[in-house]
């Protein structure tokens, strides 16, 4: 009989975190799951170090060429055999009832196919935010489906990769993750998989997400990158408003990293594409200040972080 639950972690260099991540899986109240670790071509120790855990029954697939974090959720996305698919980032862990919360949501909301959870944000410092989408006070602690999931994301993401299920179907359907986009790859799998599916969430976080690591690809240069193609999306789907608003919302934020890395001619690019009365006041002002202001308030952001206080644009 097939399990629950296929418990996905993509793999590439990952050897200070990939033990306190796998011992996160394996140490759930629900083990109703098998395991597939997808090592990308690791140069350090990470490959290792999952070995050495001898977790029985672990399948460990290996790429004989590195092909990136697309084809890599892919890759373990074609051996699942569970009824929902979950995927967790090698850096990440789960709080010990991530999946039996994600097994009561599937019991409780039988109309949906996707299943997330809120998640905290874990910074250098090693400083724990509960990243909180802009919701209802009333909602916290709560299950529900969700009616809008572009309208509810236009701040923080409602969940992220390290914070989601999905029935097996929905992956098969819509072609799982284009390889070709190396940089948002998780944002063009959510517009395909919402635009067609129900969302199931449950207004707490269940996952920690690292964010700010010098290996990450929100501190490097986008020129080289491809990108979701957002005026696809938009074109196909004109009449749906709430997704024009969220897909408007990730021109800013792409704007914004543009700008983060001193990539003008593209920030200008996108600043100019960006419909402004689809931003908040806050975020236009952040488009058209002179960069050393923009510069000293991210400065600022940065240090109120470190002191647990998130200050954001979204409102």
């Amino acid at each position: 009989m097939n399990p629950l639950f296929s418990v996905i972690v993509p793999l590439y260099n990952k050897q200070a975190y990939i033990v306190e991540t796998i011992k996160s899986i394996i140490n759930q109240s629900c083990q109703d799951f098998e395991l597939i670790v997808v090592d990308d071509c690791s140069t350090d120790d990470s490959l290792s170090l999952v070995k050495s855990l001898q977790i029985p029954n672990i399948q460990i697939i290996s790429h004989k060429t590195n092909k990136g974090l697309s084809a890599t959720r892919n890759t373990g996305s074609r051996q699942a055999k569970g009824r929902l698919i979950t995927m967790i980032d090698a850096d990440d862990s789960w709080r010990y009832d991530f999946l039996s919360s994600i097994s009561e949501m599937v019991v409780d909301f039988p109309k949906a196919s996707i299943f997330g959870t809120g998640f905290n944000e874990i910074y250098s410092n090693g400083k724990k935010i509960w990243a909180k989408p802009k919701l209802p006070l009333y909602k916290e602690n709560a299950r529900f489906i969700v009616n809008d999931f572009f309208e509810n994301s236009l701040g923080m993401p409602l969940y992220c990769m390290s914070s989601v299920a999905y029935k097996r179907n929905v992956i098969e359907e819509v072609g799982g993750f284009n390889e070709d986009i190396m940089y948002s790859e998780d944002i063009d799998f959510y517009i395909k998989i919402n635009l067609n599916y129900k969302s199931a969430y449950y207004h707490a976080p269940l996952s920690n997400v690292r964010v700010g690591g010098p290996e990450q690809m929100t501190v490097v240069k986008l020129t080289h990158q491809y990108l979701p193609d957002l005026d696809k999306y938009e074109s196909e789907n004109s009449k749906n408003t709430s997704l024009s608003k969220y897909l408007n919302f990730k021109r800013y934020m792409y704007a914004m990293r543009y700008r983060q890395s001193g990539e003008h001619n593209h920030f200008c690019r996108l600043r100019k594409s960006t419909r402004k009365q689809m931003l908040t006041f806050r975020q236009i002002i952040l488009l058209y200040i002179p960069k050393p202001i923009y510069d000293l308030m991210r400065f600022v952001k940065k240090q109120m972080l470190i002191l647990g206080i998130r200050i954001t644009s979204f409102d």
